[in-house]
């Protein structure tokens, strides 16, 4: 449980300086802002892949039909 507080801290930090470093180029006209989003895409991409590489594995059935099912069930919800 430890591993995983310290990987969501090291994911939420690495987000940020990201972040925040991309938003001082934007505002020095360094980068343009569909440059940021990518850059953030990036980012955040670099933490999601491997942690739904990990419950892929671990999962009995394919992860897209648990995704489509979890959609689906809370969309019904909201009616």
């Amino acid at each position: 449980m430890l591993l995983g507080i310290a990987y969501i801290v090291t994911a939420m930090a690495f987000t940020a300086v990201t972040y925040i470093r991309a938003a001082v180029w934007l505002h020095q006209g360094v980068i343009g802002y569909p440059v940021l989003l990518l850059v953030m895409a990036i980012a955040i991409s670099l933490f999601i892949i491997p942690l739904w590489a990990a419950f892929r594995k671990t999962s009995n059935g394919p992860m897209g039909v648990f995704l489509l099912r979890l959609i689906y069930s809370k969309s019904r919800r909201a009616r």
